[in-house]
């Protein structure tokens, strides 16, 4: 049984007449007519008697227009829940962090997802290059955004493209010993906070990054940077009234921000949204 078909019969019932319900379902009189004749022939069922003052559903008919309307709900409510799929209204998304992005992006993504878009059920993992590439390849998660992709073959195994970037400074409390008398030739013996690297490769690579303490709760490492003497190695947004970068510090090259996904798997909708939404936080800094 077609539930074109049954959605006749069901208007049909409804409207009490041919006239009627063809102009609802916007087709001709006739084609409905056909409609009924051959439901009717596939069941075997008189499902309306017809007269002159229309067309009156038969028990059977009625029957079949109780429990019609319960497929024709399921199928209303499905293809509204694909319209919001295909729209990135609803669905679910899993998707991954390194912990300097989350640090400064996911408070503003997660709430965009909780004031603009209730309907999507979001988890997210914040880790290392190696735990999050390794959930990304088991589709544990659908895509992850990353600081740098630090690894030969990323172009070759991983579909990437950039979202942003994030210029490194050294930060200190504002009334840090170098922020009145800025002797760099000193300030290698204040120690140097900054998050895991990830992986041994960018550190060689990047010998200006070598923080002697370790960290990826930033958190933790602004509160140790307004209570000591430490230099902390991060992205320059994280300054605010009490943490000031220090100027002619050079600590590094922007970080280019990734968006990663495995290749020939289709992103959805919901997932391509919160990436743009990514790169639109980015862009405020």
């Amino acid at each position: 049984m077609e539930i074109r078909k049954l959605n006749h019969v069901a208007t049909l019932a409804k409207a009490g007449t041919f006239a009627r319900a063809a102009d609802l379902l916007g087709i001709t009189q006739s084609a409905l007519t056909r409609s009924i004749q051959a439901i009717e022939e596939e069941l075997g069922l008189r499902l309306f008697d017809r007269g002159r003052s229309g067309a009156v559903v038969t028990k059977a008919g009625a029957e079949l227009v109780r429990q019609g309307e319960i497929v024709l709900q399921g199928m209303r409510t499905l293809e509204n829940n694909m319209a919001m799929l295909s729209r990135g209204e609803a669905g679910d998304v899993s998707f991954g962090m390194g912990p300097l992005p989350s640090s400064i992006i996911l408070p503003n993504l997660l709430g965009f997802a909780a004031n603009d878009h209730p309907g999507i059920k979001l988890k997210a993992q914040i880790g290392s290059l190696s735990e999050l590439l390794a959930a990304l390849k088991s589709d544990r998660l659908e895509f992850v955004i990353l600081s740098h992709l630090s690894i030969d073959e990323a172009s070759n195994i991983y579909a990437n493209h950039r979202i942003g970037r994030m210029k490194l400074v050294g930060l200190v409390r504002k009334d840090h010993p170098l922020i009145t008398k800025p002797d760099f030739t000193t300030a290698r013996d204040y120690p140097l906070l900054g998050g895991t690297p990830l992986d041994d490769a960018r550190q060689q690579e990047n010998a200006a990054y070598n923080p002697t303490i370790m960290c990826d709760n930033y958190h933790v490492l602004r509160d140790v940077t307004l209570n000591s003497d430490a230099i902390w190695i991060t992205a320059d947004c994280m300054a605010h009234d009490g943490l000031v970068p220090l100027k002619n510090f050079d600590i590094a090259q922007p970080l280019q921000i990734v968006a990663v996904s495995m290749p020939g798997r289709h992103l959805s909708p919901s997932a391509r949204l919160f990436i743009d939404k990514a790169a639109a936080i980015l862009k405020e800094y």
